[in-house]
C-alpha cells in the first residue's frame, strides 16, 4: 500500500499542471452542456451523489441530470446495457459494479486519454478490475471487501481469541452460541453471513473455497470448482446452516445479517465495512463492543477477501465526452470519496484516506487494509469475459444447493463446472 501512496504524491504533483488545465476547461467552456447521470439507490446513496453532481455544475457552468438506479442489480444491468447501446444514451455517466466493466466495454469510454491523472492513488485492485484490454474503463467510486465482525465483549468473557482460520471461528462461535443461550438467550448464533442467493453469496463462497485451496477457482488452469479442498470448504458452510448460524441465513443478505448482530443476537458475523459505524451508533445494542479484522484461513493458507465496489463510467456514445469525464473524476476525487465515507459509511477507494485520522476512526478495517492487501481478490469477470454474469448466477445457485441441502457439494461443483465451462465457450464463439 504504501508504493501506491508514494507514487500518489510524487505524480499527483508532477501533474498538478495537467489538472489546473483540466480544470479551467471545464470553467471556461464557451457552451455549457447538460449531462445524464445515473448514480446511487434511491434515498442516502442517491441523495449524495447529486448533491455532489450540482455542486460540480454550478462551479463549470454546467446542467446535470441526476436519476436513482433500480436496487437490483440485474435491472441495473439490464438498463445500462440497453441504453449505453443508444446513439445518443439518456446517461453520460453510470454508476456501475467494478464487475461489469468487461461486459460492457465496448460501451464504455476509454478514460486514459481524458484523465492521465485519475487512477494516481486509487485502489490498485480496484484499478485492475476496471482496466481491459488495457483501457481504463471506470474509475473507483468506495470499495466494499469481506470483514470478520465480532463482539469483543464475548470473547472476552469466554476467554477466546480472535480467531484466525475457519476451525477456530467455528469452535469460538458454538463455545459463545452455548454460553449465551444456557443464559437465557435462546436466539443467540454463532455466525451470521450472506446465504441468499445473489452477489454476496459468491463473496462468501469464493473466499471460503480459496482460503482452503490458496489458489482462485479462475486462473491459468481455467475454470477448477471439483476440488477437493473446494468441495470440504462447502461442507464446512452447510454444516454451520441450522448449528451456529440459523436456518434463515439461506435468505440473508448484508442487512439482515447486520440486524440480528446489532441486536446482540450474535458473535460472529462475515460483512461489509459500511456496518462498522452502524453497529457503533447511540442506538446499537452492541455499541462499543464490536471489533473487526480480516477473514479467516485454512490449511496455513492466507485469509482471503473477495474485492466488490462500484465505479463510475463514461457511455462511450456520450455527446460530451470531455465534461462527462471531469465529473466522473469530481465525483470520485479524495474531497468527495471523504464526504461520502463520513456522511453515508461508503469505504473509500482513495488510499490517501486511509491516513484521515476520522476516517480510520469510522471504519477499523483500514487498520488491517494493508495486512490483507495482497490477499484483496477480485471477482474473475476479467478473466472469464462476457459470460462472467451468466457463470457467477450458476455458481451462486450451485452454492445455495448445497447450503440448503438440495446436493451434495461434490456433485453440485461438478456440474457447475461442466455447466460454466460451456457458458465460457459458446460466449467465446464469433
Amino acid at each position: 500500500m504504501q508504493s501506491v501512496w508514494t507514487s500518489s504524491v510524487g505524480k499527483g504533483l508532477a501533474l498538478a499542471g495537467t489538472c489546473a488545465i483540466a480544470l479551467v476547461a471545464q470553467t471556461a467552456a464557451a457552451n455549457a452542456v447538460v449531462l445524464g447521470l445515473a448514480c446511487g439507490f434511491e434515498g442516502r446513496d442517491h441523495e449524495l451523489c447529486k448533491q455532489a453532481a450540482d455542486l460540480w455544475a454550478r462551479r463549470t457552468g454546467n446542467t446535470v441530470l441526476t436519476y436513482p438506479v433500480p436496487d437490483d442489480m440485474t435491472e441495473r444491468l439490464d438498463l445500462f446495457t440497453a441504453v449505453l447501446a443508444a446513439d445518443a444514451p439518456k446517461f453520460d455517466v453510470i454508476n456501475v459494479q467494478v464487475t461489469w466493466a468487461t461486459a460492457l466495454a465496448d460501451e464504455l469510454l476509454s478514460l486514459d486519454s481524458y484523465l492521465p491523472y485519475a487512477a494516481y492513488g486509487q485502489s490498485e485492485a480496484m484499478i485492475r478490475q476496471l482496466t481491459v484490454d488495457g483501457a481504463l474503463k471506470g474509475l473507483p467510486f468506495y470499495q466494499e471487501m469481506g470483514g470478520l465482525y465480532y463482539r469483543s465483549d464475548l470473547l472476552e468473557k469466554y476467554g477466546i481469541e480472535v480467531p484466525e482460520t475457519w476451525a477456530a471461528l467455528e469452535d469460538a462461535a458454538r463455545t459463545i452460541q452455548d454460553g449465551e443461550r444456557a443464559e437465557g438467550n435462546p436466539r443467540f448464533w454463532g455466525y451470521l453471513f450472506q446465504g441468499e442467493i445473489g452477489e454476496e453469496l459468491g463473496a462468501n463462497a469464493t473466499e471460503w473455497m480459496v482460503s482452503h485451496r490458496g489458489k482462485p477457482i479462475v486462473g491459468e488452469d481455467g475454470v477448477v470448482l471439483n476440488h477437493p479442498r473446494y468441495v470440504e470448504a462447502l461442507e464446512m458452510a452447510a454444516g454451520w446452516v441450522g448449528t451456529i448460524s440459523p436456518p434463515e441465513v439461506l435468505s440473508f443478505d448484508e442487512e439482515d445479517a447486520r440486524g440480528v448482530f446489532q441486536q446482540g443476537n450474535a458473535a460472529f458475523m462475515r460483512n461489509l465495512p459500511y456496518v462498522y459505524p452502524l453497529l457503533e451508533s447511540p442506538i446499537s445494542a452492541v455499541s462499543g463492543k464490536v471489533g473487526a479484522t480480516f477473514m479467516p484461513g485454512a490449511y496455513g493458507n492466507p485469509p482471503v477477501s473477495l474485492l466488490d465496489g462500484w465505479a463510475l463510467a463514461v457511455a462511450d456514445r456520450s455527446q460530451h465526452p470531455v465534461e462527462a469525464s471531469f465529473l466522473a473524476d469530481f465525483l470520485t476525487s479524495v474531497a468527495q470519496q471523504r464526504s461520502r465515507a463520513l456522511e453515508a459509511d461508503f469505504f473509500p477507494s482513495q488510499v490517501v484516506l486511509f491516513s484521515d485520522l476520522e476516517v480510520s476512526d469510522h471504519f477499523p478495517m483500514v487498520d488491517t487494509y494493508e495486512l490483507i492487501e495482497a490477499n484483496i481478490r477480485m471477482r474473475p469477470s476479467r478473466l472469464v469475459g462476457r459470460g462472467y454474469a451468466e457463470s457467477a448466477d450458476l455458481f451462486r445457485e450451485a452454492v445455495h444447493s448445497v447450503l440448503s441441502g438440495d446436493q451434495d457439494a461434490a456433485s453440485a461443483m461438478a456440474e457447475a463446472e461442466m455447466r460454466i465451462k460451456q457458458i465460457l465457450s459458446n460466449a467465446s464463439q464469433p
